[in-house]
């Protein structure tokens, strides 16, 4: 079985800067209507504090066409939106599985956690 480093060196993953680049410019018109449906001040306070991958890649289990899960840590939006109810709002707002972030022909699925969440920190990781 690879370790972790061997497996990270075969592939080439997306940049925390391209990350953030496709989250806050090129699909922001998606993320400002799950903010705006979650909380009417949360796009003022919406920050993003870390990237990692998450998920199958993470673990060493991905397939070919498997998509590219990654957690973005924000602080937190306000003591009634869960960071998992604003990923659900976030993903309500693509239409459909093309319609949502790819890099290099892998679908990206951003998944929100609130800082210092306990359930991230049991999560597999690469620190991007």
């Amino acid at each position: 079985m690879k370790t972790l480093k061997q497996f990270c060196e075969e592939i080439e993953y997306p940049t925390k800067n391209e990350l953030h680049h496709l989250l806050t410019n090129v699909y922001r018109e998606n993320l400002y209507k799950a903010l705006y449906a979650t909380s009417t001040l949360a796009h003022i306070k919406f920050k993003v504090l870390n990237m990692s991958i998450v998920g199958s890649e993470a673990k060493g289990t991905a397939k070919p066409d498997s998509d590219l899960d990654i957690a973005v840590t924000i602080p937190k939006l306000g003591e009634r939106i869960s960071a998992l109810d604003f990923s659900e709002t976030y993903h309500a707002t693509f239409h459909s599985n093309e319609d949502m972030p790819h890099w290099k022909d892998k679908r990206i699925d951003f998944q929100f956690f609130y800082q210092n969440d306990p359930t991230f920190q049991k999560y597999n990781k690469i620190e991007l």
